[in-house]
């Protein structure tokens, strides 16, 4: 049983790795509102969410930690605008490596630290107040920080400027691999643990590191706010992946929720993205355009005699 278990989770975390590697190529070619969205679609959460269905300890675990999910994604939010803001804080001498590998330490050690507290917290309080309520909270709150950031700290999102090459997508692979496997097993023991370690942020991480190291902080900073409102998808298939593989079995329920999630989520938000990036383009080039007006010397006319 042990052998199999094990078994069992290196494949969803192999196939996870696999799905993971694709999304800092969908940032590179569409840019950082749609590969944003994209790279926050439910991609490691569905292995992971079968996975945990099927090698769960029994049901009850596996709908707390369906219901736990939005709380590592409220989490997620957390870590990401700490790329998008804490960069600034850095002290002006260190060099854009140096930025980085601090960058890397200190969101790394502020998911850990909350994930841990927010597990211990959920077990002390969820006798008292119902996960669902739990969970939808946290799904608000990951709302309210996508849009905040969306309407006070909209940042252009340009494409990449060149491949980032296969070697350095391959660590987004495995840290995507090891989370999911872990989560699976981890499922046997504990429904909130798993969910939460479901999704620590490897496909996040691994986005900011890449595009950071070879593209710059333009296309980093630009991706961070439509993968909060992107990955708002990801709690939304867990919601509905707790309510539709009971009805209609694992594997269909598991397309069922992708689907709307992707409906629901997934297509809303890119179009209100795209809408609020070309009003933003056009405000710019307005702006631009008045200055430019501004800085023209008016011309002489001669006086008549």
């Amino acid at each position: 049983p042990i052998v199999q278990s094990l078994l069992y989770a290196l494949i969803y975390g192999i196939f996870a790795g696999m799905v993971a590697i694709t999304v800092t190529v969908l940032i590179e070619k569409f840019g950082g509102v749609i590969g944003g969205v994209l790279g926050g679609s439910p991609t490691t959460v569905i292995p992971a969410a079968i996975g945990i269905a099927l090698e769960g300890k029994d049901h009850s675990d596996f709908i707390d930690a369906m219901f736990s999910v939005p709380i590592g994604l409220a989490i997620n939010a957390g870590f990401l605008l700490m790329w998008k803001r804490g960069a600034k804080f850095l002290p002006a001498r260190f060099s854009s490596m140096q930025k980085l590998g601090l960058m890397v330490v200190i969101t790394i050690s502020f998911w850990l630290i909350t994930a841990t507290a927010a597990v211990f917290t959920v077990e002390a309080i969820k006798s008292v107040i119902p996960m669902i309520a739990i969970c939808l909270f946290f799904w608000a709150v990951q709302l309210s920080i996508g849009t905040a950031d969306l309407i006070f700290n909209l940042t252009p999102a340009p494409s990449a400027k060149i491949s980032t090459p296969w070697q350095k997508l391959i660590p987004r692979g495995i840290l995507a691999c090891i989370s999911v496997s872990a989560a699976v097993l981890v499922a046997k023991i504990d429904g909130t643990t798993a969910g939460i370690a479901s999704t620590f942020p490897s496909i996040f991480l691994t986005t900011m590191v890449t595009l950071w190291y070879s593209q710059g902080e333009a296309v980093t900073q630009g991706a961070v706010g439509p993968l909060i409102l992107g990955s708002l998808s990801v709690p939304t298939f867990s919601m509905t992946f707790s309510l539709f593989s009971g009805l209609i079995g694992i594997w269909l329920g598991a397309v069922a929720s992708l689907l709307t999630s992707l409906t629901c989520v997934t297509l809303p938000v890119l179009f209100i993205l795209k809408f609020c990036q070309r009003r933003a383009q056009s405000k710019l080039q307005k702006e631009e355009m008045m200055s430019r007006k501004e800085l023209e010397l008016p011309e002489i006319v001669p006086l008549e005699e």
